[in-house]
Formats: C-alpha cells, structure tokens, sequence
C-alpha cells in the first residue's frame, strides 16, 4: 500500500504546541505521510508570525492559507471561517489528501472540517469531548466531533462524552493531552536565562497574565484584563503577559496589556514567547491569572497556582491547582491572595497532571497507522442511547411493521 497523506492544519501558536509532538511522530511514520498546511494568525505580523518558528523547527509548509482577516469582529470570524472552507478545501483536494487531523476547537477549524466533509475526506479529531461553557468554541468543538471520523481525546470523561454524542466506541480513544509531551521533554530556561530572554529583571512573586476573549460573556474584556493586571500587580513584583489569540475582540486586550505594560518597569508584554519560554516562565512563576486553557492542562505539570477568571472554560475539568473566580476585581483579589499563600503552593506538592504522562504523540500515530486505509472511515454509525433504542422499539411497536 502506498503511504497514505495525513494533512495536519494549524492556525495558532498554542494550538502549535500542541501538534509538534505528533508532526515529530508523523516523520517518523513509514506508512502515513505528513502534509503541513499553515494559517490563521501564524501568517500575521501582529500574532508574532510564527511560521517562522514552524519552519526553524525542521517541519516544511506545504501550505500557506491565508484567511485571518483583519478585523476582529464577530462578522471577521465569520469571513475567515469562510475563507478556511474555501481554501482548505482546495488545498486538501489540490494534494490528494486521505485525512485531515485537527486540534482543538477554533471557528477557523470548524470551517475546515466542513471543507473536508465536502471533498469527501475523513477528520480526526484531537481534544473533543471537552466543555468550555462561556466560550464560541464550545460549539464549534461538538460541531467538529460530529463530522469527524476518529477521535483521539485527553481523558475518559471526554471520551464517555463523545460516546454520549452518538460516536462509535472503537472510534474514540484516550491519549491524554499531547502538549503535556512538550512539558516533559523541553529543556527549560534557568531563572537567569529566562530573565535574560525576557530582558525583565525576575522578581518574586512572578505573574503570569494569559487572558483570551471571552466570547460568550458578552462582557467588556478588555475591562476585564485591566482589573487583573491591575490585581495581579498589587501582589506581584513582576508581571510577564502573554498576547490573547485571534478571537472577535482581542484587539482591545492587546491594546489594553501592552499600555499597562509599558507603564511598568518590571512587566513585559509579549506576543509570542514560543513553547520553551512559555513552559520556562510557567516553571519559574508564583501564580498564572487569567483563562487560559494552559492553566487546566499544563500548569499542574508545575504545580503552579491558578486563577481562572470568569466563564471562558466554564465546565472544563480541572486539578486543584486552579482557583475559579468571578471577573469583577473583588474575586480576584481574593483568588490571586489565595493562590499565593504558602500553604496553598505547599498543597500540590504531590498534585500529578491528569491530563497524561506525555505520550499522546506516539499513541495518536500509532492509531493512525492502525486505521488505515483511511477511505473506509467515511462510513459511520450514529449510535443510539439505550433509552433511543427503547424509545424507538415503542414507537415501532405502535406505528411500524
């Protein structure tokens, strides 16, 4: 059998990070062949472009799509979703492709499955099952399962969820998280090398700021990431924050984290600060605020304090690191005071992430290679719940045949 072409899709630095692991193992496949299509904000200057970062790491684009428009609106989300059908679809067909893999959750990804739907070409899935209850994401995730063909998720909840969706069970399978891959093999940065890279004098305690759009909040945001930086700042005597990715209203978060920022001399605003940075920093700080999904999956890795602000990964599960609060500033005072007493960082001493032992590359390849021909994967079955079957078997015993 000739090898058969897996186009792996990423429009974002984080979701990046989390597909490297599995490129990596994809390389290394003498059966499936790997086909690097690259878009969204890793094209964009403002988001850092980093493709530059992708091609530094050894992997070849094979495609560049741009569709991230410049407008962060609720209508440019729309119009680059529409732009992902278009010219994902042509590239999956322009290459012969035989699945596409997807990570994640984003819009953009939602617009790709529908292309691949389309054009007839089988998805897996990464990262599904999983509820982000104030985010736009939250949906597009359920819609991606449903067009999807394998899944490959971070825990059996999530996996029990998908079933729950109707999805056949020798179709779905636990993997654990693939960033957690990157955590426990990068080489991180001495405090020193991390201060040197930042060029921010560390200072203790360290604040870590990741804040993204709340989509579903329908909330003032950037508000929202003044009243952290603001609290973040009354107990920490360097703050390092990190750029929100490109969902509608990011613009006036950007804005909002690097005049606060440049106001300050020991805080940093950076758009991106790659995977070892980001991981060195997380390694190295006293607190992480903000909504970041990093701070659910990674940051147990550090048995770093977290302060999850608001709705944006409402009902997602999380270690005892993390310390949920409201987004008004009395709730995060009180969090962030929180997560900085000793006593609470002295009670993850023994916290191990739930999210993996840092294999899910090498686990979500050898599936693959397990399910091939992929063409077979086009056909499945909507699996019925018990209490369907039985409702069903009613309904025919009165009106069927």
């Amino acid at each position: 059998m000739t090898q058969q072409k897996v186009a792996v899709l990423t429009t974002s630095r984080s979701e990046y990070y989390q597909l490297r692991s599995i490129l990596r193992h994809l390389q290394r496949s003498e059966i499936l062949s790997s086909y690097l299509f690259v878009s969204g904000s890793h094209l964009s200057p403002h988001f850092g472009r980093t493709e530059e970062e992708i091609a530094s790491d050894g992997f070849h684009i094979v495609e560049r799509l741009p569709i991230l428009v410049d407008d962060d609106s609720p209508m440019g989300a729309a119009v680059t979703a529409g732009l992902a059908v278009q010219m994902v679809g042509t590239a999956l067909q322009r290459h012969a492709i035989d699945l596409l893999l997807l990570l994640g959750d984003r819009y953009e990804l939602l617009g790709a499955a529908l292309a691949a739907t389309c054009v007839g070409v089988p998805i897996a899935h990464v990262h599904g099952g999983e509820r982000t209850d104030g985010a736009l994401d939250d949906a597009c995730r359920h819609a991606i399962t449903k067009l999807s063909s394998l899944h490959f998720v971070s825990t059996d909840v999530y996996r029990a969820r998908i079933l729950q969706m109707g999805e056949p069970a020798n179709r779905a399978f636990t993997i654990g998280a693939p960033f957690l891959d990157e955590v426990l093999a990068a080489p991180l940065l001495t405090e020193q090398e991390l201060a040197d890279c930042l060029r921010l004098r560390i200072v203790h305690p360290v604040g870590l700021v990741a804040y993204h759009p709340a989509t579903r909040e329908g909330g003032d945001d950037a508000r929202i990431c003044r009243h952290i930086l603001e609290c973040v700042s009354e107990k920490c005597k360097t703050i390092i924050a990190t750029a929100p990715n490109s969902d509608p209203g990011y613009g006036g978060i950007w804005g909002v984290i690097r005049a606060f920022c440049d106001q300050r001399e020991n805080a940093g605003a950076f758009a991106n600060l790659g995977s070892q940075t980001f991981l060195s920093v997380m390694s190295h700080a006293d607190v992480m605020v903000g909504n970041s999904s990093s701070g659910i999956h990674e940051a147990a890795s550090f048995r770093l304090p977290v302060v999850n602000v608001g709705s944006r990964q409402a009902s997602r599960l999380r270690p005892r690191n993390v310390l949920d609060c409201a987004a008004d500033v009395e709730a995060i005072q009180k969090a962030v005071s929180e997560a900085l007493l000793p006593d609470f960082r002295r009670g993850l001493q023994d916290l191990q992430n739930p999210y993996g032992e840092g294999r899910a590359g090498e686990r979500l390849v050898a599936l693959l290679e397990g399910s091939v021909p992929f063409k077979k994967l086009l056909r499945k079955t909507f699996c019925d719940s018990a209490d369907v079957v039985a409702a069903c078997t009613k309904w025919m015993a009165r009106y069927g045949r």
